[in-house]
């Protein structure tokens, strides 16, 4: 659960110091994090062999896709 939001709050923040293009700015921290996370699985799987932190960083991702979503969306400026 702290991985989803972790990942989520990495958004947010990003969204929340952007001060123009705060959509574009969303897309390329959620691409960014996604690139970071996959090859850390790819590190987990292959090289340490650690298979139970694959939850931690398929949360992480998660987390920060649906938050990526809800700023898209717009569903953030309705309630702030």
């Amino acid at each position: 659960m702290s991985n989803a939001i972790a990942g989520a709050a990495f958004i947010y923040t990003g969204y929340r110091i952007a001060p123009n293009s705060k959509k574009t700015a969303v897309i390329i921290l959620t691409l960014l994090l996604v690139l970071i996370a996959g090859s850390s699985l790819a590190v987990v799987n292959f090289i340490t062999k650690e298979y139970f932190s694959n939850i931690g960083i398929i949360a992480g991702i998660a987390g920060s896709i649906y938050c990526c979503i809800v700023v898209y969306t717009g569903e953030l400026d309705k309630k702030a």
